[in-house]
């Protein structure tokens, strides 16, 4: 039982999940849209996030390590203001798995937990703080991000072990500060972010413990690129507080 728990409860933490930030220039890098061509006070934006979490690793001093690997795809839909600031919420899925090879008892105990599909969504804000002749930008982003991952088993070394359905309810702030230079049609971009996240089960579980981050902070990087005529395309990668990497494009009408 002690060993069961033990592995639920790193379990839960590699469920943390975290969406791409974005170009910093993102609101002011496409003005024109694709039915008001010319509209600086307030326009819409449509957008697609792809995103894929290559490894989170959590780990203590009994030396237990958690490997996971997630797909996130997300809708977006944003309001434009002045070309300096985007409203936005984001609504769409998360599947993927988790796995992890930990010491029990000095043998070694491979856990994996089959992916589900996870209902996400959040909203936020982006905004351009400041600017140097439309080529040097400094902007902020923060957002909201939820999901419900839902389990109900786990294979212990190759053997199934159920333990009843769980719904686990995850929450995450973010906020990023990032630096972006415009060369021509790319924008590339670096940046600073912070993550706060809980992660709790639904109802309270005897296995399952509140989790949180490990690491808080972390660094991303990333780049843009547009024409400026109505649609934009953005590659992005995270480091130490998520291992991922995103893409994503966006619309403007």
């Amino acid at each position: 039982m002690k060993k069961t728990n033990f592995i639920i409860f790193f379990l839960t933490v590699s469920f943390l999940q975290a969406v791409p930030v974005g170009n910093p220039a993102e609101p002011a890098l496409i003005p024109k849209g694709l039915v008001f061509e010319e509209n600086p006070y307030l326009n819409l934006r449509l957008g697609y996030i792809s995103n894929y979490v290559v490894k989170s690793r959590f780990k203590n001093q009994q030396g237990v390590e958690v490997d996971t690997g997630y797909f996130t795809y997300l809708g977006k839909i944003a309001l434009n203001f002045f070309e300096r600031a985007d409203l936005y919420v984001l609504v769409g899925s998360t599947r993927g798995n988790s796995r992890q090879i930990s010491t029990s008892n000095n043998s070694l105990v491979n856990v994996e937990v089959p992916s589900k599909l996870m209902i996400s969504g959040g909203g936020g804000i982006k905004a351009i703080l400041w600017e140097y002749k439309e080529t040097t930008f400094i902007g902020f982003d923060g957002k909201y991000f939820r999901y419900y991952p839902s389990i109900d088993h786990m294979v212990v070394n190759g053997a199934p072990n159920s333990f009843g359905q769980t719904k686990l309810k995850s929450w995450q702030w973010e906020f990023s500060l990032a630096l972006a230079q415009k060369f021509n049609y790319f924008i590339p971009y670096v940046g600073v972010s912070y993550i706060l996240s809980r992660i709790k089960p639904l109802p309270a579980n005897q296995y399952i413990v509140n989790a949180s981050e490990r690491t808080n902070w972390g660094l991303f990087v990333g780049s843009t690129l547009t024409k400026g005529d109505t649609v934009s395309l953005n590659v992005e990668a995270k480091f130490f507080n998520q291992n991922e990497y995103g893409i994503s494009a966006e619309f403007r009408y």
